[in-house]
């Protein structure tokens, strides 16, 4: 039988685990979303288009240039800039 002090770890650990799943699913871009435009906007940035001559959305340039920056680090720098 277990203690009580190590189901309550273990209910700790299942809780924050839990959380943990949320919040990333909470964050992850979906593909059919304005984030899917931003990151086609991004890709055409870093292929050498111009942005707002080759290029047009109507958001600020930091968000492009922000996304272009991060996607050659990967998806989870493209989440750490949607937690900040």
């Amino acid at each position: 039988m277990f203690h009580r002090s190590a189901l309550n770890r273990i209910a700790l650990a299942a809780l924050v685990a839990v959380t943990w799943v949320v919040v990333l699913f909470r964050i992850q871009p979906w593909p059919f979303s304005d984030y899917a435009v931003f990151l086609a906007v991004a890709r055409r940035l870093n292929a050498g288009e111009v942005l707002y001559e080759g290029i047009w959305d109507n958001k600020d340039p930091l968000v492009y240039y922000s996304i272009a920056l991060l996607q050659g680090l990967g998806q989870p720098a493209l989440w750490a800039l949607e937690a900040l």
